[in-house]
């Protein structure tokens, strides 16, 4: 884990346009779920080679990153899903590799079958590629019932999502329409993956959490505190202690690259006690969670030393924690 986020670290260092970081994490940053044979997944030695391949151009864009901001601005929605999906979209479209692309393909019948994100022929494989892809952001949960990668909205879990892929989205191109569709199109029997990146957030001060089965052993990670939670007090001394430490409550829109700081930027800089301060403001109007930044001072610029979600006292469930 520690290689990939250094790896993260150093790539987030060589380019200074946020959009041009994003790209650059979408393409090379460790797939979240490891490939195996009941879910074929992008292998981390492609990603790695993608960014090797496409270094030279993500250069060339933070020069002139303005294709690529226009690529994105057409982009209505406000999901973070949608904007990653726009930002693999674009990567695929300059690819010289790939031909024949075509994103969100709807296969409908009397009804919608179901939508391809992404089918293209590719010239290294010589074969119809079918991707599906997804950023996800899972919180390491263990209680009673087992342990669960859970989403910062707890509807959301790992479980429910490798199913769905599983049942429905990787098999689509199994059905008649579609196949009619691919044969239109020129193409056949895809090859099928799914290409997932994101984080996965472990407690804090949990030693003792066992590798999720289906995750990718270089994934990248975070942590998660409770709101007054039991283990709410320890935690607050901890931040207390690092006080050459700066914290940030990251916007949506800047999960996906470890961050640096500047004064343009889209969140503000807090103390220890500012953040815990702004914690305490958030969580008596709002139950929503929040994804918190730990930077610190690299030769005067403030880096990106760790991230972590803190839930809100009624997480994951309509019970709120007992205090300790």
């Amino acid at each position: 884990m520690e290689k990939a986020l250094e790896r993260d670290r150093a790539l987030m260092s060589i380019f200074k346009h946020k959009v041009v970081r994003e790209l650059a994490w979408a393409v090379g940053s460790c797939p979240l779920v490891k490939n195996s044979v009941h879910l074929p997944c992008c292998e981390e030695s492609s990603c790695r080679s993608w960014l090797i391949e496409w270094t030279p151009r993500l250069k060339e864009l933070d020069e002139d990153p303005s294709a690529l901001l226009n690529f994105v601005g057409c982009l209505t929605s406000k999901r973070l899903g949608d904007y990653f999906a726009r930002l693999v979209e674009f990567w695929l479209l300059h690819r010289p590799d790939v031909i024949n692309l075509h994103a969100n393909v709807q296969i409908k019948g009397e009804r919608t079958v179901g939508e391809f994100d992404f089918i293209y022929f590719s010239l290294r494989e010589q074969r119809t590629m079918h991707w599906e892809v997804a950023v996800k952001y899972f919180l390491y949960y263990r209680d009673l019932r087992g342990t669960r990668l859970l989403g910062p909205n707890p509807k959301d879990s790992l479980q429910a999502k490798l199913g769905h892929l599983q049942e429905r989205q990787l098999r689509l191109s199994l059905h008649s329409l579609a196949q009619s569709w691919l044969a239109s199109q020129g193409l056949s029997d895809p090859k099928v993956e799914a290409f997932i990146k994101g984080y996965i957030f472990y407690p804090w001060g949990d030693l003792f959490c066992e590798m999720p089965k289906d995750i990718h052993p270089c994934h990248l990670r975070g942590w998660w505190a409770g709101y007054r939670s039991p283990d709410w007090d320890a935690w607050s001394k901890h931040i207390i202690s690092l006080q050459e430490s700066r914290w940030c409550i990251l916007p949506k829109s800047c999960w996906l690259t470890p961050q640096s700081w500047s004064s343009q930027d889209l969140f503000v800089l807090h103390t220890s006690n500012g953040l815990l301060q702004a914690i305490h403001d958030h969580f008596e109007e709002a139950s929503n969670c929040l994804l918190i930044a730990q930077l610190e001072d690299c030769a005067g610029d403030w880096k990106e030393m760790s991230r972590g979600f803190i839930v809100g006292a009624h997480w994951p469930s309509a019970e709120p924690f007992e205090s300790g």
